[in-house]
């Protein structure tokens, strides 16, 4: 059985390019589709509203989008982690 400090240190062995998807949770959902549009720049993708949480402040959306390495996928990943309506990014 794995623990999350063992799954975090393992190198995820993916074959690029390849489809990826990240989980936001997002309290500010005004305007979204612009703010990942200006994020993702021409990159194809889509973004679809997952969930919206009992009060109604969160709601998670999946992007998914093709990646073209490892490197990207990070970079994308830290990029949508710094921005500030965005308070999640699985």
């Amino acid at each position: 059985m794995y623990n999350i400090s063992d799954i975090s240190k393992e190198k995820l062995n993916l074959t690029y390019p390849c489809l990826w998807t990240y989980k936001l949770i997002v309290n500010d959902d005004n305007d979204i589709n612009t703010k990942i549009d200006k994020i993702i720049n021409n990159i194809k993708h889509k973004l679809i509203l997952s969930k919206t949480s009992k009060k109604g402040n969160y709601k998670s959306y999946s992007l998914s989008m093709e990646v073209n390495s490892d490197t990207q996928r990070v970079n994308f990943y830290t990029i949508l982690s710094d921005e500030t309506y965005i308070k999640m990014v699985l």
